[in-house]
């Protein structure tokens, strides 16, 4: 629907409430918005009369900014508009980087009915030239304006505007994504999903943008092998969960972004008991959420970045990850560890490589949360760890990873840097398999951080702990620190 059907719509009434989502600006103090909407109130003034169309649709915006009913008063405030006025309207739009959005709701309200005319453009161009926009930028909004009314459509969003920016728009941007066309593959476009969706079948998509609103929900539960696949997409606020043990998920060359309510306790993606899960050349930022969850699932991370990520009241700010329980409890305990010792290529859980986390945080485990893993089952090789930071005093561990159990400490994390922060590794090594006895770390980097660890059951392998992590500027290393996790912490 584009908004002439909608405008359509409602003079049949067909829509009762507001249509329009709410405004980027909504939730601004009073005193900005109230100069947003002043400045619009103006640029329709300049035209000799205001249309019904103008009118409605203008009603509309001010009730997606939290204005309803003051049409009347702003046109009347328009009228002794003073130079004192204009300016602290561009500078409280310039403040919170709203001239592009502004100037799409321009182009909208002004190219309703009629298109632009000389004076409308020479308007779009003062005003652009009063918010700093160039040239460019103001003819994509003029595109994009085209686009909402049903008039043309872009070739390209992501170029224009973020669709972040402008959600009282969305339905008019993006097309929305249903079970059917999801099912079918999709190539290409803007999308958006603003209801919870479940599928029982794998998927893909690629080279689009899909934007979730906070109702966007998308489920895969399949019963019989399948794939999931995703390469060279955007996906903004992503809620995404997946649970079969027959189900591969594939992601690659792709951005994962948003801004998410912080009390809503979210996760990007959530995998359960998958065959496996595979991210490649991946960027996430997803702040005020955590990026991934997996539970009893193989999962490799390639070349992926992760910034900004976590929320301070989840356990694991970027990764959260848990493995199986799988140690006996048996006497033959002993004997699993001897067995474990003689496979060493046993397939890795947990992996990985080249990736970086910038600035996570979480309430435990800004970076990784990870527990009840193996050395022999994971590899952490050419990672960087950087002012990853958690909330829970006491316990602010950029990496928090606890139980770990081996037979033999065999270089499971390999020329890793860990800057400025605290990072964790609990509950002990088992060193059942006395021979080929190596180090945890290996050609690793702690720079200006504090490196924790818990060695109660063989302190005589401290050395070589130590040895593979060559500590520089303000940086320590102990051996000794135990922590008894509270119920919370092991609730991820």
């Amino acid at each position: 629907m584009n908004l002439q059907q909608l405008l359509d719509a409602i003079q049949t009434e067909k829509y009762a409430t507001q249509p329009l989502a709410a405004h980027r600006i909504a939730g601004l103090e009073e005193h900005s918005r109230e100069h947003y909407a002043l400045l619009l109130a103006a640029v329709l003034r300049v035209r000799p009369a205001i249309s019904a169309a103008q009118s409605r649709v203008f009603s509309m915006l001010l009730e997606a900014m939290g204005l309803a009913n003051r049409q009347a008063a702003l046109f009347e405030r328009v009228k002794n508009l003073t130079a004192a006025n204009l300016s602290e309207s561009r500078r409280l739009i310039a403040e919170h980087g709203l001239a592009q959005i502004f100037l799409l709701d321009t182009f909208i309200l002004l190219r309703l009915e009629q298109p632009l005319t000389d004076d409308d453009l020479r308007l779009g161009a003062e005003l652009a030239d009063l918010l700093q926009v160039d040239s460019k930028t103001l003819s994509a909004l003029v595109t994009l304006a085209l686009h909402v009314l049903g008039i043309k459509k872009p070739q390209a969003f992501s170029d224009i505007l973020d669709p972040l920016d402008c959600p009282h728009w969305h339905e008019f941007i993006c097309e929305k994504l249903t079970v059917a066309k999801l099912k079918g593959g999709i190539a290409s476009g803007l999308w958006w999903l603003d209801q919870a969706i479940e599928t029982d079948t794998g998927w893909s998509l690629e080279n689009l943008t899909l934007f979730f609103t906070e109702a966007g929900r998308l489920s895969t539960d399949t019963i019989a092998d399948a794939k999931v696949s995703i390469k060279g997409c955007r996906l903004i606020n992503p809620v995404m969960a997946f649970k079969s043990q027959t189900l591969k998920f594939d992601m690659q060359d792709s951005q994962v972004e948003g801004r998410y309510p912080e009390p809503a306790r979210l996760t990007a993606f959530q995998f359960d008991r998958l065959e496996t899960v595979i991210f490649k050349n991946t960027h996430f930022t997803t702040r005020d959420a955590r990026s991934v969850r997996a539970g009893n699932t193989p999962i490799a991370f390639e070349q992926c970045q992760f910034t900004a990520c976590g929320n301070p009241l989840l356990v694991g700010g970027a990764l959260a990850i848990r493995i199986p329980d799988i140690i006996p409890k048996t006497v033959a305990l002993t004997l699993f560890f001897q067995n474990i010792c003689d496979k060493p290529d046993i397939p890795k859980t947990v992996t990985l490589t080249d990736c970086h986390f910038i600035h996570c945080r979480a309430r435990l485990g800004g970076a990784l949360r990870i527990d009840r893993l193996t050395v022999e089952n994971t590899a952490i090789i050419n990672c960087i760890f950087a002012e990853c930071s958690a909330t829970e005093p006491g316990m602010n561990y950029g990496i928090y990873a606890s139980r770990i159990v081996t037979s033999s400490p065999r270089n499971f994390i390999k020329a890793c840097q860990f800057k400025r922060g605290r990072f964790y590794l609990g509950d002990g090594f088992l060193p059942f398999c006395r021979s080929n006895i190596d180090h945890v770390f290996s050609e690793s980097k702690l720079i200006d951080a504090q490196l924790h660890a818990s060695m109660r059951y063989e302190n005589e392998f401290e050395n070589e702990f130590k040895a593979g992590i060559t500590p520089t500027g303000n940086s320590e290393i102990r051996t000794d620190v135990v922590h008894q996790l509270p119920a919370w912490a092991e609730d991820f």
